[in-house]
């Protein structure tokens, strides 16, 4: 689900890429999976809809569908709660053959960490609406899941980039006003983050399906990373002079620092990030 996002659209292409026969859910567009042709399935489906559910049987889902923007879950916390948690419940309530349910979660429901780096074990924690539903989503996906014998992972991505994000995350925003004005606004520079590349991420999603691992596990670089650091990074790679404006906003809600422990993943699925 979700398979026209930037993660869901890498990871449908790395499936097919490996053999796999994969069917995409997505209620919108398609323009990020049309690189794969008739290769896979295109299922168009809402999972708000109010239309009859569809029937789901497959080996595996991958369940990436999520209402992502911090703005509009905090306008309307409602929504937020409705297309995550909700949207979670229908679709394992249709899921109908007891195979892996893997649901995509964030390192945003850790909130404010009370202590570095994060592992699994840190109580969840979190401080805006769109982190609070995909804590409940993964509640929802752990009991349902229990109940009906469906084998569950849950993870929770850090700060993923590469190509297709969109450009208000902060990586493709800092290139773009250096590559269109030389002058970049860093927003909170002195916040950390734990930057993970979006091939890493979608080996680490196919390993936990493929190794049979049930459970919650990070998914990051291990890396803490400050803002001001990586305009550094990314002055350096560009190889021109940058003038830099820097803003605390003080209008949204962050976390100040943010660091992955990834010993769990490690050691259960083999993965490395590269």
């Amino acid at each position: 689900t979700g398979a026209n996002g930037f993660i869901g659209s890498h990871l449908t292409q790395k499936l097919v890429a490996l053999g796999a026969d994969v069917s995409a859910m997505t209620k919108g567009g398609v323009q990020s999976l049309k690189i794969l042709k008739d290769k896979v399935k295109i299922i168009r489906h809402d999972l708000n809809s109010a239309n009859k559910p569809i029937d789901l049987e497959f080996d595996a889902i991958f369940h990436l569908a999520a209402l992502t923007d911090l703005r509009i879950c905090s306008e309307n916390p409602f929504l937020a709660y409705k297309t995550n948690v909700l949207g979670t419940l229908k679709l394992i309530e249709k899921y109908k053959r007891a195979g892996r349910f893997i649901l995509i979660s964030t390192l945003g429901v850790y909130g404010e960490p009370i202590y570095l780096p994060i592992d699994e074990n840190h109580p969840a924690l979190p401080i805006e609406p769109y982190a609070a539903s995909k804590a409940a989503a993964e509640s929802v996906a752990m009991g349902i899941c229990s109940s009906k014998k469906i084998s569950y992972a849950i993870a929770r991505l850090f700060n993923v980039y590469g190509p297709r994000q969109r450009n208000d995350f902060v990586i493709p925003r800092i290139i773009n006003q250096a590559l269109a004005k030389n002058e970049v606004t860093l927003k909170n520079c002195n916040s950390t983050r734990d930057f993970i590349y979006i091939d890493d991420v979608t080996d680490a999603l196919i390993k936990i399906y493929t190794k049979g691992a049930d459970g919650i596990y990070n998914v990051g670089s291990g890396k803490e990373t400050s803002v001001l650091e990586l305009a550094g990074i990314i002055q350096k790679y560009l190889n021109k002079k940058i003038d830099f404006k820097f803003v605390e906003e003080m209008e949204s809600v962050h976390v100040q620092r943010s660091l992955a422990d990834i010993k769990k993943i490690k050691r259960d699925v083999g993965w490395n990030p590269s």
